[in-house]
């Protein structure tokens, strides 16, 4: 127990203080009292420098001695260097260690300098973590507004392609946004394209239509009939017959009436000798299988000629609408190649007749009546090939429409992308998400530090 206080030098208010042996040494208890500035600190001062081991700042230089009930000495120089237990509460004690929180419950009363230190750290951890938090609702409610705002619209740019083909939703418009992402900008189409597209899309199935067959003169027929005009019969020609075809024809049907008889028909007189042997003469086999190769040439041009004159095309109506404008065109050139090879059989047929009535002139003839038919033919193929088409489209009339709804359903998330900047907002969000993860994973960190933090502080309290 510390007795006295042996010597005080430059500290306070006690230049050089000695202990004055009329002075009662310290007992237990003791009660030091006087005026204000009288030194009652100072000594307290002076006890503490013990407690905390080390002098008090601006009193380095400061000298005291203390002697305890052994007569043993401590002092300045060894303040770090002895077994007694100090314990000064004052101002200087009151500064350091005494912390008052004030909260919306209870006060709470700290002691000590380290639980001050714990407690200041805690309280910055809470506003931190307060901040964390305000931060990161911050981020949430920007987040928030950007998806509402985009739900909204992929929800109204769906309802517009419902109208074309339902059932449709946001849902679908999000998964075919993902899909052209890369390279969106090459799915958007001109608006006449778009029109075309719906139109074609809203046209219900139709029937198929049978492609059109046309039984044309072959090349070879042809060069038959030019090679018959181009024939003269070679017999006894009478030349009063030769010159007039239709005597030449009475004369034939008469003969026919006359053979094996003596009188004539017609006026009972007797028929002259060798008449009909001369008639016979000029009428040989070879006249008349020459007229009966011309006869049946006739036939085939008219049967040509009448599978021409039944020939009919569609209806451009029975087409999808994408053809209509092509068979119309095509439709046209047809009809103009069929009207010149139908005129063109009509003049030939004509030209039999007339090499019929007088076998025995040539018939010169420089119609292109070839080039005609393979005119003819190429127009045909064109009519054909759009037949095909409009065929293949009634048979994959299911498969076409979902290839024509989904080039629109492109097209119209190519244009969602655009006017809302969808990808660009998307990344937005993205960095939100991303902002508020940090945030939060950094509040959890926090938090944990916070509450080890707070377990040590309120242990020490318990």
């Amino acid at each position: 127990m510390i007795k006295r206080i042996k010597t005080i030098k430059n500290f306070g208010i006690f230049k050089d203080f000695t202990w004055h042996e009329s002075i009662d040494e310290f007992k237990k208890y003791n009660l030091i009292y006087g005026w204000n500035y009288s030194g009652k600190t100072t000594i307290a001062r002076i006890l503490r420098s013990f407690e905390v081991k080390s002098l008090p700042s601006g009193f380095e230089d400061s000298e005291f001695v203390l002697v305890d009930e052994n007569g043993k000495e401590i002092s300045h120089n060894n303040l770090s260097f002895h077994n007694y237990h100090f314990r000064v509460f004052n101002i200087d004690f009151v500064k350091e260690n005494l912390y008052w929180d004030i909260q919306e419950a209870n006060p709470l009363f700290v002691l000590g300098e380290k639980d001050i230190d714990l407690e200041k750290q805690l309280k910055s951890l809470n506003e931190e973590i307060e901040q964390l938090k305000n931060n990161k609702e911050g981020k949430i409610k920007e987040k928030e507004k950007i998806e509402n705002e985009l739900e909204k619209s992929l929800t109204e740019k769906a309802r517009e392609i419902d109208r074309i083909k339902p059932p449709y939703d946001k849902r679908k418009l999000r998964k075919i946004l993902e899909e052209i992402k890369n390279d969106f900008g090459k799915f958007c189409l001109s608006e006449s394209e778009v029109k075309s597209l719906i139109r074609s899309l809203r046209t219900e199935k139709k029937e198929k239509i049978s492609k059109l067959t046309l039984d044309i003169i072959p090349n070879s027929l042809i060069d038959e009939i030019f090679r018959m005009f181009n024939k003269t019969v070679i017999s006894g020609v009478i030349e009063r017959l030769k010159e007039n075809p239709k005597l030449n024809n009475w004369i034939k049907e008469g003969l026919e009436i006359h053979r094996g008889k003596d009188k004539c028909e017609f006026c009972g007189s007797p028929l002259p000798e060798h008449l009909l042997e001369r008639y016979e003469r000029h009428f040989s086999r070879e006249y008349t299988e020459f007229l009966e190769e011309l006869n049946t040439l006739k036939e085939k041009f008219e049967k040509y000629k009448k599978q021409a004159d039944s020939f009919q095309l569609p209806d451009e109506k029975r087409f999808y609408p994408e053809f209509e404008s092509s068979y119309r065109n095509s439709k046209t050139l047809l009809e103009s190649a069929m009207k010149e090879y139908k005129e063109s059989l009509d003049n030939i047929i004509n030209l039999i007749n007339i090499k019929i009535q007088n076998p025995f002139e040539k018939i010169t003839e420089t119609s292109n009546l070839n080039g005609q038919i393979k005119q003819l033919e190429n127009r045909l193929n064109e009519v054909n090939e759009i037949i095909d088409k409009h065929n293949y489209k009634s048979e994959k009339h299911k498969e076409e429409q979902e290839k024509i709804f989904i080039r629109l359903e492109h097209h119209y998330a190519c244009e969602f992308a655009k006017s809302y900047n969808y990808f660009e907002q998307k990344e937005k969000i993205d960095q939100f998400q991303k902002d508020i993860d940090e945030l939060q994973n950094h509040i959890k960190e926090s938090t944990i530090i916070n509450k080890n933090l707070g377990k040590d502080f309120y242990d020490k309290k318990d």
